[in-house]
């Protein structure tokens, strides 16, 4: 970390313009790296978390809207 550090302070002190601008061309490309990293992180949890709840609403929505079809069905039947 302390290497890291010296580097970069050469790096300014050498060219503080070019430096200062590409610092933060990184900087920023990290940040955005950073953000949809732990958007994607949050999503995975988030899912994994809501997946059982969600499938078994899909799962009754899916027999009520079957047996809504087989009720008409049933109801338009000649007798």
């Amino acid at each position: 970390m302390r290497g890291l550090a010296v580097g970069l302070r050469e790096e300014l002190a050498s060219n503080p313009v070019i430096s200062g601008e590409a610092l933060g061309a990184s900087l920023e490309k990290l940040a955005e790296r950073t953000t949809a990293a732990t958007l994607r992180g949050a999503l995975e949890a988030l899912g994994a978390g809501l997946r059982r709840p969600l499938m078994a609403v899909a799962g009754a929505g899916s027999a009520l809207w079957i047996l809504s079809v087989l009720a008409v069905r049933w109801r338009r039947s000649p007798s």
